[in-house]
Parts: C-alpha cells; structure tokens; sequence
C-alpha cells in the first residue's frame, strides 16, 4: 500500500486515446455505462457516467490525442521542483477511494482484468490498480513533454497540428530552450531533432535509447482538506485539460532507472 511520500512508476505499451482514473469498487458500471454510450444504445448512460463522475465522484476520465503507451508516475507527496516547474497540461479534481484501490487505465474494457500493480509486470500492461488508504482525495494529473499526450506540449512545438488555446505562444523548441536556458546542455530528446550535425544526433539518440525515458503522466494523491467544485465535462464525456506554456523549457521529468 502507498504511504504518504511514496511514488511508484509503471508504463502501459497501448492506451485507447484516453487515461482514465476511477474506485475499482465501479470499474464493472462504468465500462458498462462507457460502451453502451459509444454504441448509442440508451441515452441513460451519458446520465450514468455522469453520476459517477460528477456526483459520486468515482471516476476521472481524460482524453489523449492518440493510442499510445505512456509511463506514469502516481505519488502521494507535493510535487517536486521538477514537476512542477515542467507541467505542460492538468486534470484537477476529487477522487472517492471507499476501498483504497485506485485503478490507472488507458482502456475501456469489462473484459480485461484490472491487476495490481505488484501483481504484473510494470513495463507490460493495458491497465491496474494500486492500494492507498480508502478515502477521499484531491487528485491532480500532470503531463509532460516530450511525451506529453494531451496536446499541451503540441500545442507550443507543432501548433499547425495542435491549435492552441488562449494563452499558449506557440515557439519552435530550440529557439525556446535557447531562449530560456541559456549555457545549459541540451537534453537529449532535443538534441536528437535538433543537433547541429547529423553525426551529433546520432549520439544524442543513442543516449536517449540506453536512458530510463520520461514520465509522460503524475497522478498527484492528497487527503481531500474540503470537497472540491465538480469539474465540467466536453461533450464526449471527458474532463478537459488544463494547459500551459512553462517558464523556462521544460526538460522533462526522468524516469526512474
């Protein structure tokens, strides 16, 4: 079980353009609830989802602009420098743990088992479930380049493919790290499209190839002090990013080795 301070990383290899968190207690409704909704079988539904996110508070669903994998870190601490100065995009809100088991998922699939995560391989799964001290909490899901699948990140490097939202400057990444920090090395998943030569990001790809990679998602757990307002949900049911264009560049969050 998760005390407060720990964290705990895992990775999914697919994800269905969403991750998702929610109570394993209404894992079985809301997949339910879910496929009915994308079959249009009964309006009803769009009313059950509704319910679980909005009133029980038992799930939070937010979408990603493709299918893939992504690694996640789940801490149950205030952010560190790092993560919070590198945020490109959030999800904030309340979270009903009644059983202290907290599922992560990048699917919507009654027929998969959801393990937990000292139950599976970490580097291998579709979705799991970690156990923290049932409760109610305040849960803030962070993203961050340079996998960063909410678009947050898109939105100021490729803003011809990622519209931005009011507020972001769209800026080409070099020029913003060089801008931002300046005399400080390049990190390697820039330098790999950015080098000066082609013989410099071949040796700044194989360093990202033999590092641990990035986290791509925080899922920040804290004891819930009051209730906190529902969130407001688009029309495909999910709960919209927030995003951001950081201070500085942002380097990334490392994964742990």
């Amino acid at each position: 079980m998760l005390q407060p301070g720990d964290r705990v990383e895992f990775s999914f290899w697919e994800a269905g353009c969403m991750i998702w968190l929610g109570s394993l207690d209404v894992y079985e409704s809301f997949c339910q609830a879910w496929f009915s909704l994308e079959d249009n079988v009964i309006k009803t539904d769009a009313a059950a989802i509704q319910d679980l996110i909005l009133n029980q508070r038992a799930i939070m669903p937010m979408e990603l602009y493709q299918d893939d994998g992504f690694r996640t870190r789940v801490i149950l601490r205030e952010l560190n420098q790092r993560e919070q100065e590198d945020w490109t995009a959030r999800v904030a809100g309340q979270l009903n743990l009644p059983t202290g088991q907290m599922v992560v998922s990048g699917i919507v699939d009654r027929n998969q088992e959801v393990p937990a995560l000292a139950d599976i391989d970490p580097e291998d799964g579709l979705q799991l479930y970690v156990n923290v001290t049932p409760g109610e909490y305040a849960v803030t899901v962070y993203a961050y380049p340079p996998g960063d699948l909410s678009t947050g990140w898109g939105q100021i490097a490729d803003p011809d493919l990622f519209k931005p939202t009011a507020g972001i400057e769209p800026e080409n990444p070099l020029d913003y790290f060089l801008r931002t920090r300046p005399g400080e090395a390049m990190p390697d998943w820039l330098g790999a499209e950015y080098g000066a030569t082609a013989a410099e990001r071949d040796e700044f790809n194989q360093a990202c190839e033999e590092s641990p990679g990035f986290i791509d998602f925080v899922v920040q757990l804290l004891p819930l002090k009051e209730p906190l307002p529902s969130p407001w949900l688009d029309g495909e049911m999910f709960i919209p990013w927030e995003f951001r264009k950081p201070q500085r560049f942002p380097l990334g969050v490392p994964a742990q080795a």
